[in-house]
């Protein structure tokens, strides 16, 4: 495989999260507004820090509240900062985080439930009977929520160990998180936790940048790093699928199956302009139809900038 079509990154994020075995759920990959590959290569590791989160969160839980508290992690993801609105969009206590300083880098989201029994185990009240209100939380209900939310980030540092960031905290607990989320073109690590309590289930989100959580390759790796790797002679003969795009078109259903032998098919191809070569169904260069030893074959002329 020639290392032009792999850029370095891409190969290091490859040959990065073999050292860690296998993770204990499958990894749910989501195409990305602006990819991170180095995300991609942790996210084995990152689920099993989400499959001991949720663990130290049902311990907390049960703590707080003195009720039995199970947890369990969803798949770890890599989403665009634009789905964050809509995921978060349910949860009635959403805080911004802030990331080794800077604003803005994440989001903390407790839903109802927990938060509701939460802020009535906090203030004496009956936790078994707590109903999910409507509008948004008052500002003594964040603040008290907000206490919560910064035991289950000190959790979160301790699971991520060196994988993840080393300093997290929430923006400001008094005000309300919708505005301080991930922005829309930043690639975001998704952790969703789900806990069951009295037969009720309640959602922990967390998203992290990556840019912001420190998941991006150190700029001094180089492809010469990874070719000399022990895992790049296996890595680097991974068969990939190239595909030739010549053209597309539409057609109805009536012309499809009148289809004969010798019909002609008009594609919205110009014969003087490029056409597409994509590496598993990515689009990676451009170039020009020619015929090479007999065989017809593609000249490559340029690149596809991601």
């Amino acid at each position: 495989m020639d290392s032009s079509i792999l850029t370095p990154s891409e190969m290091d994020a490859l040959l990065q999260p073999t050292s860690h075995g296998a993770a204990s759920k499958v990894v749910k990959p989501i195409d990305l507004v602006v990819r991170d590959h180095q995300a991609y290569a942790v996210l084995p590791v990152l689920q099993l820090a989400a499959d001991s989160l949720a663990a130290r969160i049902a311990q907390l839980c049960s703590q707080f509240l003195r009720l039995p508290c199970k947890g369990a992690s969803e798949p770890v993801e890599v989403v665009p900062g634009s789905h964050v609105t809509n995921l978060l969009a349910a949860a009635r206590f959403v805080y911004g985080l802030r990331v080794d300083g800077r604003p803005a880098s994440g989001a903390v989201a407790i839903d109802d439930l927990l938060g509701g029994m939460y802020v009535a185990c906090q203030f004496g009240g009956e936790i078994d009977g707590v109903d999910v209100s409507d509008g948004p939380p008052s500002a003594t209900e964040r603040r008290t929520v907000s206490r919560l939310a910064v035991r289950i980030l000190g959790h979160l540092r301790g699971v991520l160990e060196r994988t993840g960031p080393p300093s997290i905290s929430i923006e400001t607990a008094e005000s309300p998180g919708a505005s301080k989320k991930p922005a829309a073109g930043q690639a975001v690590v998704l952790f969703t936790m789900r806990m069951t309590m009295l037969d009720r289930q309640s959602t922990v989100v967390i998203a992290l940048e990556t840019s912001a959580a420190g998941f991006k390759l150190p700029p001094e790796t180089t492809g010469r790093d990874i070719a000399g790797s022990p895992l790049a002679a296996s890595i680097l003969n991974v068969p990939l699928t190239a595909t030739v795009v010549l053209g597309t078109t539409l057609m109805p259903m009536r012309r499809f199956l009148s289809l004969a032998v010798d019909d002609l098919i008009t594609l919205d191809s110009s014969v003087e302009g490029e056409i597409q070569l994509q590496i598993e169904e990515r689009p990676r260069f451009l170039g020009k139809p020619i015929v090479s030893k007999g065989s017809l074959s593609l000249q490559i002329n340029s690149r596809i900038k991601e």
